[in-house]
């Protein structure tokens, strides 16, 4: 007896590579920034610190902050709450964000303040200038990162455009650290 011919299966596409450990309905902002530094093309081209990491209203915040190598630096912040938007913290509005290697940065004196809770900081280092995209110096709401994230233009907020691979393979230039202090 002839045997049938075996169904031929189309094969399917093959999943989309994305940066978030989330899906996009359960999406917080925890796995936003960890998406955010997924995108270093580099490991070892900022460091950065936030001392103490535990703090009350009013308390000073230290920064420390060391780029490895001359390029740009932002520095971008976000609130652990729903309705947070991700920022830029530094430079200020204008100032420029050229940095020089192995320098630490002089950052403006920076107090805790409400809301309670965690919040973030990402250094985002290049040895190519950067420009972030003009929705960071508004504010971008976790939805629209998100969404960012799945269309793979995260990267390209950050001003970076040679990502590769959906943009989720982003060049050796760039380097970003994530680091977060809470207020109690």
């Amino acid at each position: 007896g002839a045997s049938a011919p075996l169904p031929t299966i189309a094969s399917a596409p093959a999943p989309q590579r994305t940066l978030l450990a989330c899906d996009a309905a359960s999406a917080t902002w925890a796995c936003a920034v960890d998406g955010l530094a997924r995108l270093s093309g580099s490991t070892d081209g900022v460091s950065l610190r936030i001392t103490p990491d535990h703090l009350r209203v009013g308390q000073p915040i230290v920064l420390d902050v060391v780029p490895a190598g001359s390029g740009t630096l932002h520095l971008l912040t976000v609130d652990d709450t729903p309705k947070a938007r991700l920022s830029i913290l530094y430079p200020a509005a204008g100032a420029s964000a050229r940095v020089t290697g192995g320098r630490a940065v002089k950052l403006p004196d920076m107090v805790a303040q409400p809301p309670l809770g965690r919040t973030w900081v990402i250094a985002v280092h290049s040895e190519v200038p950067l420009k972030p995209d003009a929705a960071l110096t508004r504010g971008i709401g976790l939805p629209e990162l998100v969404r960012a994230f799945a269309e793979g233009r995260a990267a390209r907020l950050l001003g970076v455009s040679d990502c590769t691979d959906g943009g989720t393979q982003c060049p050796k230039t760039l380097s970003i650290r994530a680091a977060e202090f809470i207020i109690e």
